[in-house]
């Protein structure tokens, strides 16, 4: 399966590695930020401005988008139009009209629509809901968790 990414910023660039690493091949980049072309062009990946090229190429089967939030939906919906398989950054969209028209679009032609990442296999939270269940935390009513990173905001990228 061919992979074409949209929007190559730090989590972009996670998500080509992680491609490779499992045997996937990244067809194209797209991003509108020249620094961001530039790193994708060195990592080896053809990269364009703009996300209708890798919409109009044939040779893609999926688009894996990891553009900010406010642009999932259309982009996700562009990608189903043009007969794309679709992975979506999380959140998937800005709200529950957006994700569940993305998801009745995917549905209808057939395609696979996907959301990135489910944070359930990761060990802090398996530790978590392993002491829930042993009981040594008695009734549980509520758990938050935030991840934050900083570097997203720093280098050549941004």
């Amino acid at each position: 399966m061919s992979t074409g990414i949209i929007g190559y910023g730090r989590i972009g660039a996670e998500h080509s590695r992680w491609i490779a690493e499992a045997g996937g091949v990244v067809t194209g980049v797209a991003d509108v930020t020249a620094a961001r072309r530039e790193m994708a062009t060195a990592a080896g990946f053809r990269a364009v401005e703009s996300a209708e090229a890798l919409l109009d190429d044939r040779g893609i089967d999926a688009l894996l988008i990891t553009t900010p939030t406010a642009m999932h939906y259309d982009q996700a919906m562009a990608a189903l139009a043009a007969g794309k398989h679709v992975m979506v950054e999380k959140p998937m969209a800005l709200d529950g009209n957006q994700a569940r028209r993305m998801v009745e679009e995917a549905d209808r032609r057939g395609l696979v629509l996907g959301v990135f990442h489910n944070r359930r296999w990761d060990v802090d939270y398996l530790t978590v809901v392993a002491a829930m269940r042993s009981g040594k935390l008695g009734k549980v009513w509520n758990v938050e968790s935030r991840l934050g990173q900083f570097a997203s905001c720093v280098g050549p990228a941004a």
